[in-house]
């Protein structure tokens, strides 16, 4: 039996690899365990530890690279130009306008809420922000934003917003492509015509820039320029209830649980401030992507000690799926 993995942050207890030593903190796939045998790690050694550990998991970590890779690597952004970001108040989205704005962008995302909204004009700084939800005209909305049209579209949703944005990109236009897209069409006129660079990429592949994404973020989060939310779930028991609150839409920050308190004490003392984070794995995934949650579902029924506990129902109800169904799933997937 395999716990769930996700990245996280850890302290290494022995070490048979030159790489790493004994006590040093670092950050890459981990499992949902209190200890963690890792035989070919991926991981990043932290140099930095005046800043919270927590910040490795978000904007020092996997989401930083992806904000980062996607923007300044695949649409090689210029100062005055005009950007689009859908799923905005997200763990990369919100990354992302605050990297256009430092570089002197014009920024408009999107968002499911008022709250988040409010919270990507106040917080993140973005030029204008608008609930897709309210919008019965999401290319109307798009006109009324970019009058000249959008030079830049970071992709996190894909389907109606998408073909909305087409036909507002400017001539070589550029989008990144990082969200699960749940359809599109490559034929479309606007594409072609346009002659539009769409390109889908992993953060995984650009990891040897991590010094140099390093460079860009650690003054700008010292100087207060790259803020960044979080909301942390105490213990593995909340898994589910954080689970939940992902596929409603109740989590404005970025969703993470910590799953050893004993050891965030360790930490505090030594590093005021700093968390022992596990990722909830699930964070990112769009709510229409549920043929990946009986696996989900299945892994929490083995982590729980194979019981369905009342958050696990919780969770099945509101997917819309049941506890024994998600076990006979896993069975035949097997």
């Amino acid at each position: 039996m395999q716990p769930i993995s996700g990245y996280g942050v850890a302290k290494v207890l022995d070490s048979e690899n030159p790489e790493f030593n004994k006590g040093d903190l670092v950050w890459g796939m981990t499992g949902w365990e209190e200890y963690s045998l890792i035989t070919a790690p991926h991981l990043f050694k932290i140099q930095h530890t005046d800043v919270p550990l927590s910040c490795y998991t978000g904007i020092l970590g996997m989401p930083g690279m992806t904000a980062y890779v996607g923007f300044y690597e695949v649409c090689s952004p210029k100062q005055g130009e005009c950007v689009f970001i859908s799923a905005a108040s997200g763990a990369v989205g919100q990354l992302v306008g605050q990297f256009a704005k430092l570089l002197g962008c014009y920024v408009v995302g999107s968002a499911g809420s008022k709250d988040k909204v409010d919270l990507l004009k106040n917080k993140f700084g973005f030029d204008e922000a608008f609930n897709y939800k309210e919008e019965a005209d999401l290319n109307a909305a798009l006109k009324t934003y970019f009058p000249e049209g959008i030079d830049i579209y970071f992709e996190n949703v894909g389907g109606k917003l998408l073909d909305a944005v087409l036909p507002n990109m400017k001539i070589r236009g550029r989008i990144a492509a990082c969200g699960m897209i749940s359809q599109y069409n490559l034929d479309k006129p606007e594409v072609i015509g346009k002659r539009i660079r769409m390109e889908g990429f992993l953060a995984s592949d650009f990891y040897h820039q991590y010094p140099k994404f390093l460079e860009l973020v650690m003054p700008a989060i010292k100087e207060g320029k790259l803020v960044y939310v979080e909301d942390i779930a105490e213990g593995l028991e909340k898994a589910p209830s954080a689970l939940v609150g992902i596929f409603t839409g109740q989590n404005v920050k970025k969703q993470l649980v910590s799953k050893c308190e004993r050891f965030n004490l360790e930490l505090e003392n030594a590093f005021p401030g700093t968390y022992l984070i596990n990722e909830v794995f699930i964070s990112d995934l769009d709510v229409s992507h549920r043929s990946a949650l009986p696996v989900i579902c299945s892994a929490f029924v083995r982590q729980l000690g194979g019981g369905v506990d009342s958050e696990l129902q919780e969770v099945a109800k509101k997917l819309k799926i049941d506890s024994g169904g998600a076990q006979r799933w896993q069975r035949r997937s097997t």
